[in-house]
């Protein structure tokens, strides 16, 4: 009677967890062919991208490609901290983003005045520029630049204002 009652148990004890096995079983089955819909579907939407692109500039392929470059640089990570030491009145293309008008930004310079621009070439200062003085940290959006085009206005400058040398600090984010 004891052996059968121990037999009993342990049968029951395999039943269940053979049972909680093939619920698992079901359920990893189950999110597999919810994964493999998944990635056909975005499969699908990838090649529509390419396609519309396609269709869209079929005689600049350099569009196309500056196109994706810059879905690049959105989803990958980027530098968004520069330390700089700037010469005497000296004009500095720090980066290439392109940004909301919500876009945050921290800035402080050292020994003399810095203005920012967002602006649409390299080393341009085409848009109304953030004046930083010596010293005094500096929080600002995109918006103060006072730009109509975020997608043309892309060029973060630094312009030192100063006939000495200015360390400056830009944080993104």
């Amino acid at each position: 009677v004891s052996i059968k009652a121990a037999i009993v148990v342990e049968r029951d004890y395999l039943v269940t967890n053979r049972d909680l096995q093939k619920t698992d079983k079901t359920k990893t089955k189950n999110r597999m062919k919810d994964l493999h819909t998944y990635r056909k579907d975005c499969m699908k939407m990838e090649y529509r991208n390419a396609g519309l692109l396609l269709d869209k500039y079929p005689d600049n392929e350099n569009y196309i490609q500056e196109s994706f470059h810059d879905m690049e640089l959105l989803l990958g990570k980027q530098q968004t901290v520069w330390n700089i030491t700037l010469e005497a009145n000296e004009v500095c293309d720090i980066a290439t983003r392109t940004q909301l008008p919500t876009g945050k930004f921290a800035a402080t310079a050292t020994n003399g005045n810095v203005k920012v621009y967002l602006a649409s070439t390299a080393g341009g200062t085409d848009s109304t520029a953030v004046l930083l003085t010596d010293k005094i940290r500096r929080k600002f959006t995109a918006a103060d630049f006072h730009v109509f085009d975020y997608k043309l206005n892309r060029h973060i400058t630094v312009v030192n204002q100063s006939a000495e040398k200015v360390h400056f600090k830009l944080k993104l984010g």
